[in-house]
């Protein structure tokens, strides 16, 4: 028996918006890519591995490229997690979100979720059984009201999901949010997914903030991260997924049910890379730049930047600009000053409409400055 899902995600705005962006010939920060430079060794070795590796990869990964992210995790962290049964290898960050979900919670569970999220995530829960719990993160200082979270916990929630860097927003949980989620789980049964994709892209002016520096919260806690994302290749699809052993071995039985292997010999490149390196991201100072700058041109505009310390995007308000909805005002944008952005109603499951729009920072700078310059004219 197939479950029907009560969850509403339209994917059409998307492309509608990328098409007129394409037909209107304008300048498209609207997406999820990059346009920096990705290490030559990585090609080199990819090319020689598959000249030399035919074989499949273990369902939990190639055992050097979990023994490289080890070494790389414990002397960055201060934690280590054992290659042998606290690591896997997974095709990209979504694919260990879900199963880390699915190796969680059964028909009847509940899940409490921070929007703005991409949709994949409601679904991902809705597939499993379970009931997404929305709730939506704060502007100030600490992007979690908890008192709100303690007031949403009940007797069926078995999952809370954080993301930090925040994949859409760019805001970085702060020490204090990390507190009061290891207080607010310490004594029950609840897990954590803390989405820790980004967590290579920290800019300078800001604080990382993981879940492996806290040790009461590791116990109950899947740490995602994504190889691809920490190399500015989103579209490579090579995640992974930290957990203790006992979360790790219900993580690896869902694993081998929906990717039997990842591409080997990109693994093997990845090793060889991680192995080597004190930062995965090499273009973090290009991205930095790319940020100051675009802000800048933006100075005497009339939108409001909100804060990022983290990821590829930038959030723009246009609530002083007009009163319109954000997809209505993303085509005007298009069709009147060649710009394309991304919407954020998109990433509320209610359709709230916060009069936000998402500016892709990975963009070439030469794009950014004459977007800056296009926006500065509303």
């Amino acid at each position: 028996m197939v479950r029907q899902l009560n969850i509403d995600v339209d994917f059409t705005v998307e492309g509608h918006l990328q098409q007129l962006a394409q037909d209107n010939n304008a300048i498209d920060l609207s997406g999820n890519y990059s346009s920096f430079p990705f290490p030559q060794s990585i090609e080199e070795q990819i090319l020689a591995y598959m000249k030399s590796v035919t074989g499949y990869a273990p369902a939990e990964g190639a055992h050097p490229l979990r023994a490289a992210l080890s070494e790389y995790i414990s002397k960055k962290y201060f934690r280590r997690y054992c290659p042998v049964n606290e690591i896997t290898i997974t095709a990209g960050a979504s694919q260990a979100v879900f199963t880390a979900i699915a190796s969680s919670v059964k028909e009847g569970d509940e899940v409490i979720i921070f929007e703005p999220s991409y949709p994949s995530l409601a679904m991902a829960i809705g597939i499993c059984g379970a009931r997404p719990v929305f709730l939506r993160v704060k502007e100030g200082d600490s992007l979690i009201d908890w008192a709100e979270v303690q007031k949403a916990i009940t007797t069926r929630t078995k999952l809370i999901i954080i993301c930090t860097p925040h994949n859409i927003l760019g805001r970085v949980f702060s020490a204090d949010d990390m507190e009061n989620l290891q207080k607010l789980i310490s004594g029950t049964k609840i897990r954590v997914i803390s989405d820790e994709s980004l967590g290579e892209i920290v800019y300078s002016d800001a604080l990382a903030a993981s879940a492996t520096f806290y040790p009461k919260l590791v116990d109950s806690c899947f740490i995602v991260g994504s190889l691809s994302q920490s190399l500015g290749l989103p579209g490579w699809k090579v995640g992974y997924c930290l957990a203790p052993k006992p979360l790790m071995e219900r993580f690896r039985v869902v694993q081998r049910a929906v990717v039997s292997s990842v591409n080997h010999p990109v693994q093997l490149a990845l090793a060889d890379y991680v192995a080597s390196s004190s930062s995965l991201f090499s273009n973090l100072h290009l991205l930095e730049s790319n940020r100051d700058i675009f802000l800048q041109g933006l100075g005497q505009s009339r939108f409001r930047v909100l804060p990022s310390m983290g990821g590829f995007f930038q959030v723009l308000d246009y609530s002083a600009i007009s009163p319109v909805k954000d997809v209505e005002f993303c085509e005007m944008l298009i069709k009147e000053h060649g710009v394309a952005a991304a919407p954020l109603s998109g990433f509320f499951h209610d359709k709230f409409n916060p009069h936000q729009l998402r500016i892709n920072l990975a963009a070439k700078t030469d794009s950014l400055v004459e977007a800056a310059v296009r926006l500065s004219s509303l």
